[in-house]
C-alpha cells in the first residue's frame, strides 16, 4: 500500500511548484496576483502569494486551483515532488513547442504550394514569348534569366509535410494541454 504524503509534505511542494512555475514564467508575486484577479478573484494580493510562497499562510483548496491554472498546471501536479513536477512541465512546454513549431510548417508550406502554382502560372503564360522582337537586350537577358530561374524552382522538390501527422488540431495553438 503506497503511503500518502503529509499535507504538510503536499503544501510545501506546492509552494516550491508554484515559486518556480512563477519564476520560469517570468512573473513577480504582483504579476501572479494581477493574472489571478484578472482571472476572477476579486481581491488576491502580492502579499498573500509572498506569504503561501514562503509559508507564513496556508494555501486553501479553492486559491490552489486558481494558482495552477493560472500557471497553466493543475492541483495534482503542483503538491507533486518538484523534480517530478519539472519533468511533467518540461514534457508538457516541449509537445506545445513542437506543435507550434509544425503547424507554422505546415502553414509554411501551404504558403509555399499556393506560391509555386502562382509561378507555375506566370511561367506557362510567358514560356511562348519570342524575345526576338524585344529591342531592349538587357530587358531580354533579364527576362530570360527570371524565366528559368523560375523554371528551375518548379522542378526543385519539395519536402511533403508529414501526412501521418494527425495532432495538429490537438492544442494547435502551442499550449501544452493540462497535465
Amino acid at each position: 500500500m503506497t503511503e500518502l504524503p503529509t499535507p504538510d509534505v503536499d503544501e510545501e511542494c506546492f509552494r516550491e511548484n508554484m515559486r518556480t512555475l512563477r519564476e520560469r514564467k517570468g512573473w513577480s508575486q504582483g504579476e501572479l496576483s494581477r493574472r489571478l484577479i484578472e482571472g476572477g478573484w476579486s481581491i488576491f494580493h502580492q502579499t498573500t502569494i509572498s506569504r503561501i510562497e514562503s509559508g507564513d499562510r496556508p494555501i486553501k483548496l479553492g486559491e490552489a486551483r486558481a494558482i495552477a491554472r493560472v500557471l497553466g498546471s493543475n492541483v495534482a501536479t503542483m503538491v507533486s515532488l518538484p523534480v517530478e513536477t519539472s519533468i511533467v512541465q518540461g514534457l508538457a512546454s516541449a509537445i506545445g513547442d513542437v506543435r507550434v513549431a509544425r503547424n507554422r510548417i505546415s502553414d509554411a508550406y501551404e504558403m509555399l504550394s499556393e506560391s509555386r502554382a502562382k509561378l507555375r502560372e506566370l511561367v506557362d503564360f510567358v514560356a511562348p514569348i519570342d524575345l526576338e522582337h524585344w529591342q531592349d537586350a538587357d530587358l531580354r537577358e533579364a527576362f530570360e534569366k527570371l524565366r528559368n530561374e523560375a523554371t528551375k524552382l518548379l522542378a526543385e522538390v519539395t519536402p511533403q509535410p508529414d501526412e501521418g501527422d494527425t495532432t495538429r488540431g490537438e492544442g494547435g495553438n502551442g499550449e501544452h494541454p493540462e497535465t
